[in-house]
């Protein structure tokens, strides 16, 4: 009441598609281009199952960039499929369909490659060129105009979108050896941490290039730090022991690196290690170091297995987490499978009837520890 109120409309309709109803639009978005009549035709047809969902009164803008410069047509939509014709010189670079991204929707714009390269050199708006490099990241060969696009969003102004172009920069880094030169620049120099651990995996995933290990794993960010540890210690395992200057820091992520490459690589010399993440790990930070901690078990001394079984029980118990509870059921129900595949290789060899036995005793208690978990 307070907008119609303010300006002179019947709003009713708004707040009957956008509030009351359910559903939301979806849209399908052509273009056809007439050159005798030098007519531009723009159909929009709203796809949405009618019988649950409205019939959208959609308002919009579309910008029509014709020889470089761009003008603006309002419309408001209020068919199932609408035809709107546009008069033009010659055949518009681009037809920018809703140029201000307000419509709340679901749609397919079915640009060509040519159109969606000029949307993102020319349209003014983050969504513009985000839509633009999604679009053309679908497929596109390492060599084409589509990977020079690709290739110059990594210098896009706006961090998500050089996000997006790194996690679809692959047939490009294949083709064009500029990529890894640019992707190294990334991992030193952009400010954003979360584009230079993308940029890190990267450089990682299509060069297998270690030679910024040294400066990532001294980043300011943990998640840069992290990435580079593990793809350290994967490529170099013997040098695990230059992870204990790491462990005294109680950052979440880094005790799930840290406990994630023990468990893979470590003995049971950094048993106390694991321990001391389960208990200083907070929130949903001690899941994963509890799947860790059942890995690092698997391949412990019956001895050692046989402590980290009570130690995951008793922390699961005195914890009032649900999420807890459950995931150290499910490791300790996996652990419980190795052992008793253990067991029955152990059979099958009389002279490691003392391991024989303390691997039975495991199994028991697994046993008991998952039962009384479940109560």
């Amino acid at each position: 009441m307070a907008f119609e109120a303010v300006t002179g409309q019947d709003l009713n309709w708004f707040f009957n598609q956008w509030f009351f109803a359910k559903g939301h639009p979806i849209i399908d978005i052509s273009y056809q281009w007439n050159d005798t009549l030098k007519k531009q035709t723009v159909i929009i047809e709203q796809k949405q199952n009618l019988q649950e969902t409205p019939l959208y009164k959609l308002p919009l803008a579309i910008d029509i960039y014709e020889n470089g410069k761009v003008r603006r047509e309002q419309v408001t939509l209020t068919q199932q499929k609408e035809y709107l014709f546009f008069d033009c010189n010659s055949k518009p670079q681009l037809i920018n369909v809703d140029a201000e991204k307000q419509l709340l929707c679901a749609k397919k714009d079915n640009h060509t490659s040519d159109e969606w390269r000029y949307q993102y050199q020319h349209a003014p708006l983050f969504l513009d060129r985000y839509e633009a490099i999604d679009a053309l990241a679908k497929g596109y060969e390492g060599n084409s105009a589509e990977a020079k696009i690709i290739i110059s969003a990594l210098d896009d102004k706006n961090p998500s979108i050089r996000a997006l172009a790194l996690r679809n920069i692959g047939a490009a880094a294949k083709a064009d050896s500029t990529v890894k030169n640019k992707l190294q620049q990334m991992v030193t120099k952009d400010a954003k941490a979360h584009v230079r651990e993308s940029a890190l995996s990267t450089l990682y995933k299509y060069f297998d290039d270690s030679s910024l290990d040294n400066i990532a794993i001294n980043d300011s960010s943990y998640n840069v730090m992290t990435t580079a540890l593990e793809h350290y210690i994967t490529k170099n395992p013997k040098q695990l022991s230059s992870l204990k200057k790491y462990e005294s820091d109680n950052n979440n992520n880094l005790l799930y690196t840290l406990s994630g490459l023990y468990a893979q690589y470590g003995s049971d010399e950094n048993y106390d290690y694991m321990i001391n993440a389960l208990n200083v790990a907070s929130g949903f930070g001690k899941m994963g170091i509890i799947q860790n901690l059942g890995t690092f078990l698997e391949h412990s001394s019956p001895a050692v297995t046989e402590k980290g079984v009570d130690a995951l029980t008793d922390a699961a118990k005195n914890s009032s987490s649900k999420f807890m509870n459950m995931q150290t059921s499910n490791t300790l129900s996996k652990l419980k499978k190795f052992v008793t595949n253990k067991i029955k290789e152990l059979e099958t060899k009389p002279e490691y009837f003392d391991q024989l036995s303390r691997y039975k005793k495991i199994e028991e208690k697994l046993t008991s520890s998952i039962t009384s978990l479940k109560k």
